[in-house]
């Protein structure tokens, strides 16, 4: 019996852990199918406001992307797209604000450094954009597009104060 008896305590061990693994499993499953049916919905949120700015309705695209931020606030690209919406609706403030909050939680994204560049530039802030458009470069192999831009700045503003190239 004694046998028996301890063949009965391991076996009811043994199925009390596989018990409590399955209900555990099944916990983190659910938690999971929650993040995953979570980050689909802001998935097709984020999409929705590309395929609306694409169709030319930016206000519509900008609260898609308020909407996305609000399931995924640490998403920059969102950031990204909503300070390109501002900057072309002519609300400098808010594309700066935007531009900064992408750059802070990703700043290696040229990109989003070349955006900043661009809100500078528009806030006749030509000193700070070189800056920046400088720094890409040397990080970049993209310096041959990087010093049009900078001589387009030049050539649509003519004098830049503290300039090598000035015209009269």
């Amino acid at each position: 019996m004694k046998a028996t008896g301890k063949a009965f305590i391991s076996a009811v061990l043994f199925f009390s852990f596989c018990a409590c693994s399955v209900w555990a499993q099944r916990e983190v499953n659910a938690s999971t199918v929650y993040d995953a049916t979570s980050q689909q919905k802001a998935d097709e949120i984020f999409y929705e406001g590309v395929r609306q700015l694409i169709q030319g309705k930016s206000s519509t695209a900008e609260d898609d992307f308020l909407q996305f931020l609000k399931i995924k606030p640490n998403e920059p690209a969102a950031y990204y797209e909503l300070s390109k919406i501002n900057f072309d609706l002519n609300k400098p403030d808010k594309s700066e604000d935007y531009i900064k909050q992408a750059i802070k939680l990703d700043s290696d994204n040229k990109w989003y450094r070349e955006q900043y560049a661009a809100v500078l530039i528009n806030r006749n802030d030509f000193a700070d954009a070189g800056a920046v458009l400088d720094n890409i470069a040397r990080k970049e192999d993209r310096k041959k597009r990087l010093l049009a831009q900078c001589i387009y700045i030049i050539s649509a503003r003519r004098q830049i104060p503290g300039s090598v190239i000035r015209s009269e």
